[in-house]
């Protein structure tokens, strides 16, 4: 579905993606989300590169400093996001953060569909 949507976008863009250096064909054959931001994310808003990308877009720099009651809900197993990389108590200091972490990113679905 990601590559439709590039596919479309780029031939709408065209030339504002050449002008950023995105090749279509790059786009539709990377095979991995590292790939793919490499290729199109990072060309199009001036990163270094995927891990230049994903340290700078990481929000766990920010969860020490949130001020109001939050829920954070996440999956181990999530397709996209590795475990290694979500956020652990000691990311969150004092803040008033509810972390829940579950195996299943259905459990944790229902989990908070439930929180209200």
């Amino acid at each position: 579905a990601l590559k439709k949507k590039v596919a479309f976008v780029y031939s709408k863009l065209t030339p504002q993606f050449k002008e950023k250096g995105l090749n279509l064909l790059s786009l539709l054959t990377a095979t991995t989300i590292i790939e793919f931001d490499e290729q199109y994310t990072c060309k199009l808003f001036n990163f270094d590169g995927a891990k230049d990308y994903y340290m700078k877009a990481d929000s766990k720099q920010y969860l020490s400093k949130v001020k109001v009651p939050v829920l954070v809900i996440n999956a181990r197993d999530d397709p996209i996001v590795e475990e290694r990389t979500l956020p652990t108590a000691k990311d969150l200091g004092d803040a008033p953060i509810l972390l829940v972490t579950r195996s299943q990113a259905q459990e944790s679905w229902q989990y908070s569909s439930g929180f209200r």
